[in-house]
């Protein structure tokens, strides 16, 4: 009978390790995957603000607002065609040309709705569109071509009375940067509504979906790592730590000497029962080693 009692004892412990065993796996798989998670909204916030950040000097250059510019720059992703880093990109090529932020936003537009079906096939939509607004920046007309707008830029100002030499003269340049604007709206008319079309595909449904996610994720990165409005979560938790940090520094300098007795104590202490242990440990073993021998064999 005593030795069934013993059996279900050893029995009943390796239930509790493999139960012991079975909560810490689920644990470690519960909170990987919230790291991961966490770690991913850090992720997106992180490009969210640096693609936003790259506006501010753009925006401060030409004279308009940070806030105005940023929230232009989000509106273009509002349809998920447009990434926020291609939609930054787009703004600040066509406001470095001279174009006010509306003008610029128009241009975005007519470019989104060109590229929807007309681009260049070897390109994909966002750089297509980027590529575009780089050709308004530096005048080149074959980057304009790859949104499928076929008009030479030079043809566009010579029909309102300008020459492609007047983008760079400092006394033609910002009126030949309107005419160029109004040539592009017109040549732009003409695909007006596909960028929608587009939205209605698998493709377009597929690309929403992901630019909504990403700014989602990004949203609650803000609420962890801060904006320039809050200070978020870990900056918050991070300074507190530190601040606790700084008063347990001061404590221990303070008490170096009373602390170095209390362990002097406290470890003599624990030798002592230690040993009392060990010796208690060898009776136990002496007294029932033979039978816990015979249980396992």
């Amino acid at each position: 009978q005593r030795a069934d009692f013993l059996r279900l004892k050893l029995s009943g412990v390796r239930e509790d390790i493999s139960l012991l065993r079975n909560n810490l796996l689920l644990f470690v798989f519960a909170t990987g995957g919230l790291i991961r998670g966490l770690e991913k909204a850090v992720q997106s916030a992180t490009k969210f603000q640096t693609a936003l950040a790259g506006l501010s000097t753009i925006a401060f250059n030409t004279g308009n607002r940070m806030d105005d510019v940023r929230q232009a720059a989000i509106h273009l992703t509002d349809d998920g065609l447009l990434s926020i880093a291609g939609a930054a990109e787009g703004l600040r090529n066509l406001l470095a040309t001279g174009l006010n932020l509306k003008q610029s936003i128009d241009l975005m537009n007519v470019f989104k709705n060109a590229a929807s079906f007309n681009r260049q096939g070897i390109l994909d939509f966002e750089e297509a569109i980027v590529r575009a607004t780089a050709g308004v920046k530096m005048q080149q007309a074959k980057l304009i071509d790859d949104v499928g707008i076929r008009t030479r830029v030079g043809q566009m100002l010579e029909k309102q009375g300008f020459q492609l030499e007047d983008l760079t003269n400092e006394t033609t340049k910002a009126a030949a940067v309107q005419a160029l604007y109004i040539g592009l709206m017109k040549e732009g008319a003409f695909f007006q509504g596909d960028a929608i079309k587009l939205t209605e595909t698998y493709a377009g449904a597929h690309a929403r979906l992901s630019t909504q996610m990403l700014r989602t994720s990004a949203a609650f990165g803000n609420i962890l790592t801060g904006t320039k409005e809050s200070p978020g979560i870990f900056a918050t938790v991070s300074h507190g730590i530190v601040d606790l940090l700084v008063s347990l520094e001061k404590w221990l300098n303070a008490n170096k000497e009373l602390i170095g007795q209390k362990i002097q104590i406290y470890f003599e202490n624990f030798m002592s029962i230690l040993d009392k242990l060990i010796v208690i440990g060898k009776g136990v073993w002496a007294v029932f080693g033979p039978l816990i021998d015979l249980l396992t064999k």
